[in-house]
């Protein structure tokens, strides 16, 4: 049964590579400005002539001479072979965030145009390491400073209060179904420790890989197999009685399935 799961897993984890359809999401990025005291037109020079849909500029396309000047700058700028691809973002008021939600380039510089003097800021190459990456851009007397805004420690705190959760509502069920020994009790705990343990570990990797919905779709049928795992495991040593431990294996994974996707849309 182990050798099974890891199998399921390696395969899992590997599918995240498979080609998405052009109907699915795509990879995107965010960047938060900090140290922005003034309106300002920004973008992501892109490594190369294009990527999907986006090709390097070579005139502008603003409606209005302040945006022209803004892509004449960027189309300006000579760092290597980062070149502007024709997706920018004006910056004013509570707007101070860029968002490239389609086809974002996987190494880029951020650079920054202001309107008032004509200046021209960038950062230091960066790559697109997550399927959904995140910024903080800190603007300063010395140049843009920038730095990856993922949080991998709190998905690794959210991992395990899901983990938590699950074992909580799963005990109390087990209790109401009438498993209610220390030994009992101890399976269940035990069992969910590393099932569930696996279940959020692969869903927050395909997230970061793939994209919420990506993982959304492989969780599912993960978590029905996780149901058959745990019902085998109930059934030979939770309680003979097939019908009791397996109807109490469906009804705790449909409920804590349920409440993880909710947990997991709400948390997003």
């Amino acid at each position: 049964m182990k050798k099974f799961l890891v199998t399921l897993i390696i395969v899992l984890l590997f599918s995240v590579n498979v080609v998405h359809a052009d109907m699915g999401p795509k990879p995107s990025v965010d960047v938060y400005f900090k140290g922005l005291n003034e309106t300002a037109y920004a973008a992501l020079l892109g490594e190369g002539d294009g990527y999907g849909p986006w090709q390097t500029v070579e005139e502008p396309r603003g409606a209005d001479e302040e945006t022209r000047a803004a892509e004449m700058a960027f189309m300006n700028v000579q760092y290597f072979n980062y070149h502007y691809w024709g997706n920018f973002t004006k910056l004013e008021g509570k707007n101070n965030g860029l968002h490239w939600g389609y086809f974002a380039p996987e190494s880029f510089i951020i650079a920054l145009y202001f309107p008032s003097t004509g200046k021209v800021m960038i950062s230091e190459p960066q790559s697109r390491r997550y399927f959904e990456q995140h910024y903080i851009c800190n603007i300063t007397e010395n140049g843009l400073e920038v730095r990856e805004d993922n949080n991998i420690p709190l998905r690794v705190l959210m991992i395990a209060v899901r983990v938590l959760i699950t074992i909580v509502v799963e005990v109390l069920l087990g209790m109401l179904f009438g498993f209610r020994s220390k030994k009992q009790i101890g399976l269940i705990v035990k069992t969910n420790l590393f099932t569930q343990a696996i279940v959020n570990i692969v869903f927050s990797v395909l997230e970061l890989s793939g994209g919420l919905m990506f993982a959304l779709i492989i969780y599912i049928p993960l978590e029905f197999i996780i149901f058959l795992i745990e019902g085998i495991i109930y059934h030979k040593r939770l309680d003979p009685k097939w019908y009791k431990t397996w109807i109490y294996s469906l009804f705790a994974n449909g409920i804590t399935t349920y409440i993880g996707i909710f947990a997991g849309a709400f948390l997003k």
